[in-house]
C-alpha cells in the first residue's frame, strides 16, 4: 500500500499539470485552447517577509490582509512559470485593493487592482483592463514567513469553454 500525497504536494502537482501544456500558445487554436486551459489556475509560493490571511470573491470584494516585502516566490503567472520577488500590499474590508508596489524578475504577478475611494482615479481599477472577464476570480492566501497564494478563475474557465466555439471572451487568443 502507497502513502497517500499531502495537501500540498497534490497543489503543487496541480498547478505543475494544469500549466505544463498552456504556458504560451503556439498561435493555433489548439495552442490557444491548451493557453486558455492553463489561464483558469494561477498560483505561488512564497518564502521570507511575507504575512497573510486573505480570501477574495472576485477582484471586487475581499476579505483578510496580504504584506510581503521583497520575497522570494515561485510559481505559475501570466502563461510561464518561474521564481521573482514581490512586494504587495494587500487589504480587503468587504471592498479591497491589492497593490503589487514591486516585483523583480517578473513583469507583474495579477496586478494592482480594487477599489480607492479618494483622488482623481477613485472607483475601481481593474487588474487587466483588457481581459473583460479577469474580475470573475476567486484567490486565497496564506502565509507566515512561508505562504501560498491560489487563484481560481472562473472567467478564464468560461473563456476556455467557449473558445472552442471561437470566441474569445478574455481576448488573448493569437490564433484568427
Amino acid at each position: 500500500m502507497r502513502p497517500a500525497l499531502g495537501l500540498l504536494p497534490r497543489l503543487a502537482l496541480l498547478l505543475t499539470l494544469a500549466a505544463a501544456p498552456a504556458c504560451q500558445s503556439n498561435g493555433t487554436y489548439l495552442g490557444d485552447r491548451a493557453a486558455d486551459l492553463g489561464d483558469i489556475i494561477r498560483g505561488h509560493i512564497m518564502m521570507g517577509e511575507a504575512f497573510a490571511a486573505q480570501v477574495e470573491v472576485t477582484r471586487f470584494l475581499s476579505l483578510g490582509f496580504t504584506y510581503s516585502n521583497d520575497a522570494w516566490a515561485a510559481g505559475i503567472l501570466q502563461r510561464d512559470v518561474g521564481t521573482w520577488h514581490e512586494s504587495i500590499q494587500s487589504l480587503g474590508l468587504i471592498f479591497g485593493r491589492h497593490d503589487e508596489l514591486r516585483v523583480v524578475g517578473a513583469p507583474r504577478v495579477s496586478g494592482s487592482y480594487g477599489w480607492q475611494f479618494k483622488g482623481k482615479n477613485a472607483g475601481f481599477q481593474k487588474a487587466d483592463p483588457k481581459n473583460p472577464v479577469d474580475w470573475a476570480t476567486l484567490r486565497g492566501t496564506v502565509a507566515l514567513l512561508i505562504g501560498m497564494d491560489l487563484e481560481v478563475r472562473v472567467g478564464e474557465a468560461l473563456d476556455f469553454l467557449v473558445g472552442w466555439f471561437g470566441l474569445d471572451l478574455a481576448h488573448d487568443d493569437k490564433h484568427k
